[in-house]
């Protein structure tokens, strides 16, 4: 397996430098501009994959891992794909919304320069926890019957969450399945705009994500014997889990619940390879098939007319288009932030309706309205790691917000790795925040990426304790994992491998 991770990771670097040598190839075709954007884009993907080489890191659920993977579609295979199609594809165009290369050209290599700091802080950190501790003494038994009635629960309620919020959007079930998927909002007074989500309800519909995964993983890895009610469970939460994120036309959530599935699975030697690989490739497909619908469905100035512009036109992923674009605007526009884009941070602790001005974790709206003068109708134009660092404190902040961000996902992997092979329970709750720290947090801005690690860990942490209360044994779970005690009244199971 490991030899098969080298492998991707060599062939990513070869892809890198025949993407490269068509650029100069071509260079005769674009301007200087185009093909410094294309240089610029390949040596930040060939740094992080030179990192995990050198690192001899090939677990592909790392953050370092996910990190890749966002650089890859944000930059890597996008800049080749805006260049070579910006006067043909809309999506392409959007993504450049009336800019030239020329104009992204003098503050390019903060791109690279940023990752890089991202990386010496992953590296810097690599003997650091947080935790380790107290997740060995976490309780490692699964009472049966405890864990069915904290499932049913959490489900039930999901559901009703479900049905609160298509009713606070006016949504009819009985109208076209395929109209529904939209980004849909609710007006605060105070609030000075448009608030997007009905918060609490969607919060309480995507209860739903943490018994419907935890489930399916623990049936897959066979910790517990099948029974009709296991299956109620996944039928009652997957219906939610599945079709609240249609509504409110959250492709992330799709993907979060793949990634925890694959991810649990592989750390529990169940999934091969070629099947991440293959799931990787589902994801993708549906990920643009959603996203064609909400374009459709909104009547948005972009149109995906293909695969490739839904995936690398969407905007998602570490791009190094507008990474360098909202640094070179935001020096006229906005002042420096100091610190200020992290406000929102832990904003989620008090509702919306109780401070109707509290500062939006997600920058996107902000950065569309403030920077590209633009109306707020959606989500806005998240700005990425580097950028809101450029935001803070200029370069400053490009390498100090990336670099103490890294340490802060090493120290998160840290502290779960010695139990992701031996802990089923712990695999799903580190995968349940994986790709909101390591994917959203750098694509997007670090407190939306934090304040969606939190709502997804919430639910799942709540889950297993309910389900394990009682349990009696605490300590090493490595240890532990050898015994399966009996209970009264109750039969207990191990979300532990043997």
């Amino acid at each position: 397996m490991r030899h098969l991770g080298y492998i991707i990771l060599t062939a990513v670097l070869v892809v890198c430098f025949l993407i490269g040598s068509v650029g100069v190839f071509l260079q005769d075709d674009i301007s200087a501009a185009g093909f410094a954007y294309i240089c610029a884009s390949l040596l930040t993907g060939a740094i992080v994959v030179t990192y995990l080489i050198a690192s001899k890191t090939c677990d592909p659920f790392s953050p370092m891992m996910v990190v890749l993977y966002s650089v890859m579609i944000g930059s890597v295979l996008r800049a080749p794909y805006i260049v070579l199609y910006n006067d043909t594809s809309n999506a392409a165009r959007f993504i450049m919304f009336g800019y030239t290369f020329d104009d992204i050209y003098p503050l390019l290599l903060i791109t690279p320069i940023g990752i890089s700091a991202l990386i010496i802080g992953y590296a810097c950190a690599s003997g650091l926890n947080m935790g380790r501790r107290t997740l060995s003494r976490m309780p490692y038994i699964l009472l049966e019957y405890r864990l069915i009635v904290a499932a049913l629960v959490i489900s039930i309620a999901s559901l009703m969450g479900l049905i609160l919020y298509a009713q606070a959007h006016g949504i009819n079930i009985s109208t076209n399945i395929a109209s529904l998927s939209a980004k849909r909002a609710q007006a605060f007074e105070g609030s000075g705009g448009v608030v997007y989500g009905a918060g609490w309800q969607l919060f309480l519909a995507r209860l739903s994500i943490a018994p419907f995964v935890l489930t399916i993983v623990l049936l897959a890895s066979k910790s517990i014997r099948p029974r009709i009610s296991y299956y109620f469970i996944v039928v009652i939460s997957g219906f939610t889990a599945i079709f609240i994120p249609y509504l409110s036309s959250s492709r992330t959530d799709y993907v979060q619940i793949a990634i925890i599935v694959m991810g649990s699975l592989y750390y529990a030697n169940k999934i091969k390879m070629k099947w991440l690989l293959v799931g990787l490739i589902a994801v993708t497909l549906s990920f643009s098939a959603l996203g064609n619908l909400r374009s459709a469905n909104q009547n948005v100035a972009k149109s995906y007319s293909n695969v490739m512009d839904s995936f690398l036109g969407s905007g998602n992923g570490l791009d190094s288009y507008r990474t360098p674009l909202i640094a070179v605007l935001s020096e006229d526009r906005i002042d420096m932030q100091f610190g200020a884009t992290l406000a929102g941070t832990f904003s989620f602790l008090i509702p919306r309706a109780v401070w109707p001005e509290k500062p939006n974790p997600a920058l996107g709206p902000w950065v569309k309205q403030s920077i590209f003068n633009q109306q707020v109708r959606n989500n806005g134009w998240p700005p990425g790691i580097i950028a809101e660092g450029w935001i803070n404190a200029r370069y400053l902040g490009v390498i100090s917000i990336p670099f103490f961000y890294g340490i802060f996902l090493r120290i998160y992997y840290n502290s779960f790795r010695p139990f992701l092979s031996k802990s089923v329970t712990l695999s799903v709750i580190y995968c349940s925040a994986l790709l909101p720290l390591a994917f959203s947090g750098v694509s997007y801005n670090v407190a939306l990426g934090i304040n969606q690690a939190v709502f997804a860990l919430v639910p799942m942490l709540i889950l297993v304790l309910a389900g394990s209360l009682g349990a009696g044994v605490k300590g090493d779970p490595v240890l532990q994992n050898r015994f399966v005690r009996d209970a009264p009244k109750a039969k207990q199971l191990t979300a532990h491998r043997n």
